[in-house]
């Protein structure tokens, strides 16, 4: 299109479109992108957003174009609008910052661990386990805020994809690590061998969520073949909101890390009382 541009609101601008007088098509009507781009808000996509139409006219053939906008966002709105995700990608705000949080907790059971097989207090071992229990919690959650979104994006909840089964898999190696240490009733080796699971649980569950998907294609944003959304979706007007939802997700889930960790080392304590009674 040309500079005659208009904005007419919020919501609406009025576009004057240059048809190439070369344009050849063979059909009656043509359908063509619509890509709309400004330094503030980044680039707007819609397929199919126009058409071109051959008309009869008295000096001959000509074109009409015909601008089709099937969705518009109402006042108000201003995360990207983009085709498919339209009001959805406000789940941003919830599922990746639910997943950062299950990386940082079990990034910090990876480290406790290490620390109690390197001092061999039970201390550590207490918030070692504590803390990739409500990893795993943000885990579910961001598991299933990420199922109703693929559902809606990607039309069903759960499909045949590297990123989605290899998370799976991370989930299902730490519920194998509170299995292991329910299957061992002396607390001391079950500690050294639940941590020693524990460092390598960490570096498993990394493959499957990373590497992996970062090998091969995968529909997931941020996998080989797809671009995450901080490269064509988070604008500056996301970027706000989406960090603080990041930060107040992981302190939250050093807070129920706190919490537990603390009421766990009470029962403990009151249990050790009684058998010395």
């Amino acid at each position: 299109c040309n500079n005659l541009t208009t904005v007419i609101s919020p919501t609406h601008l009025n576009v004057e479109f240059g048809i190439p007088p070369d344009l050849r098509t063979d059909s009656k009507k043509d359908f063509y992108n619509l890509i709309i781009y400004n330094e503030q808000d980044g680039t707007f996509f819609l397929r199919d957003g126009f058409s071109i139409e051959k008309t009869d006219t008295a000096k001959g053939v000509g074109f009409k174009c015909t601008t089709i906008l099937k969705m518009a966002p109402t006042a108000g709105i201003t995360f990207p609008y983009r085709e498919i995700l339209y009001e959805t990608i406000r789940n941003l705000f919830f599922h990746v910052p639910m997943w950062f949080t299950m990386i940082f907790l079990t990034l910090y059971s990876f480290l406790c661990s290490i620390l109690f097989l390197a001092k061999g207090k039970r201390q550590y071992d207490l918030v070692a386990s504590t803390s990739a229990g409500v990893g795993i919690f943000f885990g579910i959650l961001g598991l299933l805020t990420g199922m109703q979104w693929a559902n809606f994006t990607w039309g069903a909840p759960w499909v045949n994809d590297p990123k989605l089964n290899g998370a799976a898999l991370g989930l299902l190696i730490y519920l194998a690590y509170f299995v292991l240490r329910g299957s061992l009733s002396d607390p001391e080796k079950c500690a050294k061998v639940a941590s020693v699971y524990n460092v390598f649980a960490f570096v498993i569950f990394f493959v499957f969520i990373k590497i992996i998907p970062d090998m091969t294609d995968s529909l997931h944003p941020g996998g080989s073949g797809n671009p995450a959304f901080k490269e064509y979706d988070l604008d500056n007007r996301m970027k706000p909101v989406f960090y603080s939802a990041a930060a107040g997700f992981i302190i939250m889930g050093m807070w129920l890390v706190s919490l537990t960790a603390r009421f766990r080392l009470l029962l403990q304590v009151h249990s050790e009382k009684n058998v010395t009674r």
